[in-house]
């Protein structure tokens, strides 16, 4: 049985409404063997992946080229990047294969990235690899069918502090280093509390908390022309509610530019990033719907 209005079937439904909004290792590793279980919209098999491609000097600075086997329907095609999560201190690039998976099987190119982490690589570090992944991709996948000028940068919980450092404070960045046409950010812990016991946020902000005003997003977002989309879970931690909900002030309000914004009902902190390419179109439809309507504003359809 499915829930009608996601397609979230209902065996992760029930197990996700069950905790709540705690979040632990034991309910990332309980959200992730659920959708293991759950059928796929797509085979695996028939998308081709380049992988281990260094776009820095860092053993960990590897992306992955996701592309259908059958070829492209349509050359240039939009490029979706996707940056996983970890608390700053953990993830790789293989904990969510699904999803440049299901975007090179839907007829873009996905790209799947590794970044550096803390405590030996600390802020802007992660800000630095986004942008040293952009620039890899904007000068190479021409090669592989994709359009430079339409790449989508997307990343999920500590992935999107990083995506957000690029998109929002170029000043940190190499001052050529290229834009992206849009980024999707999930789930954000965009709340930076001096106050947090949070040890990945410590060790990646770095011992000295009176610096820690500079590292956050209040009053130091320097580019708003960007498009982005921010999600939040309905069952994610209350940080991350807040922190979603103070970014989208602080563009809103001190820099006038709306972004797009979904909650995801039903969803835990992991589960929207799980549920890309299964029955449960609630996320992959805002990105897919994102993307699209941003190419036309582009001047480009896919």
């Amino acid at each position: 049985m499915k829930v009608l209005r996601t397609g979230m079937p209902e065996e992760i439904a029930t197990g996700i409404r069950r905790r709540g909004k705690q979040f632990s290792v034991e309910i990332v590793r309980e959200t992730m063997a659920m959708y293991a279980r759950t059928p796929r919209s797509y085979c695996p098999d028939d998308i081709h992946v380049l992988r281990d491609i260094a776009y820095g000097g860092d053993a960990r600075q590897l992306l992955d080229v996701h592309v259908p086997k059958q070829g492209l329907a349509r050359k240039p095609a939009s490029v979706l990047m996707f940056v996983h999560g970890g608390g700053y201190l953990l993830g790789n690039r293989e904990g969510r294969r699904n999803i440049p998976d299901y975007f090179a099987a839907n007829g873009y190119i996905g790209v799947n990235v590794t970044h550096r982490l803390a405590p030996q690589h600390r802020w802007p570090a992660g800000g630095l690899d986004m942008g040293a992944a952009v620039a890899w991709v904007h000068t190479h996948i021409a090669e592989h069918g994709g359009d430079p000028g339409r790449i989508y940068l997307m990343g999920e919980s500590a992935g999107a502090f990083h995506v957000a450092t690029y998109v929002f404070r170029p000043e940190l960045l190499p001052q050529d280093n290229p834009r992206v046409a849009g980024a999707i950010l999930i789930s954000g812990p965009f709340l930076v509390d001096t106050a947090t016991t949070n040890a990945g946020e410590a060790a990646y902000f770095g011992d000295d908390r009176s610096r820690w005003s500079d590292i956050a997003f209040t009053g130091n977002i320097t580019r708003t022309d960007i498009p982005v989309l921010l999600t939040v879970a309905e069952y994610d931690p209350p940080h991350i509610d807040k922190g979603v909900v103070q970014m989208i002030y602080e563009l809103t309000m001190k820099h006038g530019v709306t972004p797009r914004f979904r909650q995801l009902t039903g969803h835990n902190h992991i589960s929207g990033s799980l549920s890309i390419g299964t029955g449960d179109m609630m996320l992959a439809g805002e990105i897919l719907d994102f993307i699209a309507t941003n190419n036309q504003r582009l001047g480009a359809d896919d």
